[in-house]
């Protein structure tokens, strides 16, 4: 522990997430087993493959966790280049959180 009067040199451990959604043609079983083929990009400690959403969000039901110490910023690049090289193995889109978040509804 460091002596209260140095705290500016102290940092906490930062524990960061992003999450990386998958087209709902997937199965979780399909989805896991893909994930794991994946390299954890520099900075991810561990990718979890969450199935247990009740209601499709974005037309997708499976949600990757990606988790480990970033910085905000390099959440969103970090979440893109996973869901990219995830859907290239999967054969169907995936996409990061932050970019369905973004996309505007279509015109009416």
């Amino acid at each position: 522990m460091k002596p209260l009067g140095r705290q500016s040199d102290y940092e906490p451990p930062r524990e960061s997430f992003v999450a990386v959604y998958v087209d709902r043609s997937a199965t979780p079983d399909v989805v896991r087993a893909a994930a794991a083929c994946v390299p954890l990009p520099s900075g991810i400690e561990c990718a979890t493959v969450d199935d247990t959403l009740f209601t499709e969000t974005f037309d997708c039901r499976v949600v990757v966790y990606l988790v480990g110490d970033f910085e905000p910023a390099a959440g969103p690049p970090l979440a893109r280049r996973y869901a990219a090289e995830l859907s290239g193995i999967l054969g169907c889109p995936a996409y990061a959180l932050n970019d369905l978040l973004r996309v505007d509804p279509p015109p009416e």
